[in-house]
């Protein structure tokens, strides 16, 4: 087993590391995947955009950025149209003819919009994420787009301020998560609607649209109490919503609820409606997101039936959020009695303020994993968290779970059916193929949505393992009835691996590995394979696969965030999941084991405090906070480091003689390219402290290597937020959808082109102003829904 790196090496390899990240962005964003590599050679500088003195590496497809825009406006909306989820449809509700979708329909559909914020959407969150400055299409534009007539005097009443003062903003970043205020949701009062209001349903009462909506952003969590009432959380209605919803299902036989949401909301109140004791009924429920500025013009056209809803959720949503394992730890659970502002303190005995500590307790149950996991294995009855006692998986199921990961419905119906599988699982080198065709059954045209999951053999006791994961997804073309359509997914082994990080199975090893034993693939309409898989083909394993080297690079995997046996007090957080070294358990995760037993508890206060920090007190310049700070107290000592500014004239200049490389000569060269290695020797000390220290939103000019200066922009909807001097400079960008709504489109190809289009508007860039290019993208942004709670679930996919 390899040793730990010195702390010494560890921070020299840092520095180095930060200093070739830092050239790289200037290159290359992602070389494949959802960024197309046009953005990632983009070399910015204080320069005109057009400069026929240097050849272009890649150009526009369009000649104006306002053709740019247009284009990335357009995809927005066809985003958009992919990515709402029907998650409700009772009674074939929707979708209602307008003339714009049903040549036979010659009058307008006559709808009433209920929700104060139906007039102030919710685009978008708030940071780096966030949207602001913009011009955004409003429902009432998709409605009328779509070919419905709308209430303009419910309109005008809630663009008032007799609706009420509306919901609170958002946090202002930086606030902190320990200091977010609780939420006001703003909807208006029963009691402010007057006699003219109520008096204008009867002429539009084709539908009414009840419209939901809830923020998220960046440096805040979401409240777990509502601001007019602690017993209720803000992923759940208020009571003004809940009167509103009474006023409306009591006088519309149509009731169309719309979730304006940037995070799975709690869907219980669907059933509180829609039971045999209540004649009030919803009869559909229609999941939006952030549409982002142009997003929320396929609205109309969802409604009608223009676009056929093929979004699916990218999260589970669960009937009581109270009862999520995540919900015991979350939060800042900020340090008890240690010191100001949540105070840890340093080995020297100073304080640093600030200091929170979450234990993720629940391990990798995360999300429906916990859901499919404990409904397969449940072997009741039993009582959890006071629970009622369920007979069967199924019912424990039905009781905790509205809708499932990967759920969505459509206005036709498809089958799907494996016709293939080749290859087999037999060592770390296996491939296999498993071909799966979509058939559409119904009587519409439309695009289904595939999903490939697996279920691992999982022995009591050792490693952890769900009890079914998603394994890989297509999205099809439009499919008219009766055509079909045949997705391929290639699959390795080490696809299917599991990651042992303890030797939890006693055979000495810690990495990936591949226990023997069935492997069932399910073709599956959601995650819930018990219920709606269908078809599935089962690969068997005869013996134990190691992966002791990662088989895309060669090297050697080990715990990397923690000392390699994971028993080293210096990890002091990591304590509350393993036994420490004197052999007392502390407290464990929740385990496969035993859910019932090992269920996540809130932490006690004792279990909170933490007085000291290892190694807190080495202070480096890499800790300062400032951007772009040139005189910073702190600074990196020169340590004689060798090959400072060393030249290689090893480059034909064209002209019969050498030259030394510069940045250009590598666009395109990969990670690896033993070329970085020669053109790090030619920067100076001076320079590559300048690159790291001046490199918010930008990196530094280095005339050593012909790197120009250039605008980065942090926040995955595009170029539109966090970018270096005015906010005129990124205004002519499309601004797209959050990522969560292109996360639910199940669709790889509108990620491409979403990508695609922000590497467009980088080649333009500031064309208007400076002149200058945007070279870099701090995105797309990948991180895990944790908890609905996490304040910026909307920045990522899933």
């Amino acid at each position: 087993m390899k040793k730990r790196a010195s702390t010494k090496s560890r921070k020299t390899w840092g520095i180095v590391s930060a200093i070739l990240a830092a050239i790289l962005i200037t290159l290359t964003i992602l070389e494949h995947g959802l960024l197309h590599s046009i953005l990632g050679t983009v070399l910015g500088g204080p320069m005109p955009i057009k400069d026929d003195s240097i050849a272009a590496v890649y150009k526009s497809d369009y000649q104006t950025k306002r053709e740019s825009k247009e284009a990335g406006d357009k995809l927005n909306v066809e985003i958009a149209g992919e990515g709402f989820v029907l998650l409700l449809n009772e009674n074939h509700a929707l979708p209602i003819a307008t003339p714009e979708s049903d040549q036979g329909v010659t009058r307008k559909p006559r709808v009433s919009v209920f929700g104060k914020n139906s007039v102030d959407l919710v685009l978008g969150g708030t940071g780096s994420g966030g949207i602001s400055g913009v011009t955004a299409k409003t429902l009432y534009d998709g409605l009328e787009a779509g070919g419905f007539e709308y209430n303009p005097v419910l309109k005008k009443f809630y663009e008032s301020s007799a609706s009420g003062k509306g919901r609170s903003n958002s946090p202002a970043l930086g606030t902190g998560s320990s200091s977010a205020p609780t939420l006001d949701i703003g909807e208006t009062p029963l009691s402010l609607y007057n006699a003219e209001v109520i008096d204008s349903f009867n002429g539009y009462r084709d539908a009414a649209i009840v419209v939901i909506s809830r923020l998220g952003g960046e440096s805040w969590d979401l409240p777990r109490s509502q601001a007019d009432d602690a017993t209720r959380h803000y992923l759940q209605l208020d009571q003004n919503e809940y009167d509103m919803l009474d006023m409306v299902t009591s006088r519309f036989d149509n009731v169309i609820v719309v979730l304006n949401t940037l995070t799975p909301f709690q869907c219980d109140f669907i059933a509180q409606y829609n039971n045999f004791e209540n004649d009030r009924r919803i009869d559909a429920v229609v999941w939006i997101g952030g549409p982002g500025a142009t997003g929320a013009e396929a609205i109309g056209d969802f409604l009608n039936g223009n676009i056929n809803p093929s979004g699916r959720t990218t999260d589970i949503y669960a009937r009581n959020f109270a009862k999520d394992p995540t919900w015991q730890n979350f939060g800042d659970n900020s340090q008890v009695n240690s010191g100001k502002d949540a105070s840890a303190y340093l080995e020297n005995g100073s304080a640093v303020a600030g200091q929170f500590m979450v234990a993720y307790e629940e391990g990798i149950y995360t999300g429906y994993r916990y859901y499919e996991t404990r409904a397969h294995d449940y072997d009741g009855p039993v009582k959890c968290l006071n629970e009622d006692v369920y007979d069967s998986g199924e019912e424990w199921y039905a009781e905790n779970v509205i809708f499932p990961f990967g759920y969505g419905l459509s206005y036709t119906t498809f089958s799907q059916e494996i016709v293939s599988v080749e290859g087999s699982l037999e060592d770390r080198d296996s491939h296999m193929t498993i071909k799966v065709k979509s058939v559409n059954t119904g009587k519409e045209a439309g695009k289904d949505v595939i999903e490939l999951y697996v279920s691992l053999p999982y022995i009591r006791g050792e490693i952890e393992k769900a009890y079914v994961q998603l394994v890989d997804f297509a999205k099809t073309p439009v499919l008219e009835p009766n055509s079909e359509y045949i997705a391929t997914f290639e699959i390795d082994a080490y696809d299917l691996a599991s990651y042992d990080y303890n030797d939890a199975n006693g055979n000495g090893f810690q990495g990936y590995e591949l226990d023997k034993g069935d492997y069932t693939f399910f073709i599956s309409a959601n995650s819930h394979i018990d219920g709606y898989a269908y078809d599935s083909a089962t690969a068997t394993l005869k013996d134990n696969v190691l992966f002791a080297q990662d088989p895309k690079t060669g090297k050697d995997v080990v715990n990397r965030y923690t000392t390699e046996d994971f028993n080293d007090l210096q990890y002091r957080l990591s304590d509350v999941y393993v036994d420490t070294a004197e052999g007392e358990v502390i407290r464990k995760g929740m385990s496969r084991t035993d859910f019932d037993k090992t269920f996540p508890k809130p932490f006690t206060a004792e279990e909170r405090e933490i007085m000291t920090i290892d190694g807190a007190s080495e202070r480096t310049a890499l800790d300062s906070k400032a951007h772009n700070n040139t005189k910073i107290a702190e600074v990196v000592e020169d340590k004689g480091i060798p090959a400072m500014r060393k030249d290689i004239t090893d480059i034909d200049d064209g002209k019969g003689g050498k030259r030394a490389i510069t940045l250009r000569d590598l666009i395109g060269a990969p990670y690896h390219d033993a070329r970085w290695d020669t053109l790090l020797d030619r920067l100076s000390f001076d320079e590559m402290l300048e690159l790291v220290n001046n490199g918010a939103f930008q990196t530094a000019s280095i005339v050593s290597i012909d790197k120009n200066l250039t605008n980065d922009s942090d926040g995955p909807i595009g170029f539109v937020n966090f970018m270096p001097g005015k906010q005129e400079s990124y205004k002519g960008n499309t601004t797209f959808a959050c990522e969560i709504l292109i996360g639910t489109t199940w669709n790889k190809d509108l990620a491409y082109q979403m990508g695609k289009n922000v590497g467009e508007n980088g080649i333009w860039g500031d064309v208007d102003g400076n002149g200058l290019p945007y070279s870099g993208w701090y995105a797309p942004a990948v991180n895990l829904h944790r908890s609905p709670f996490a304040g910026r679930n909307f920045e990522y996919y899933s």
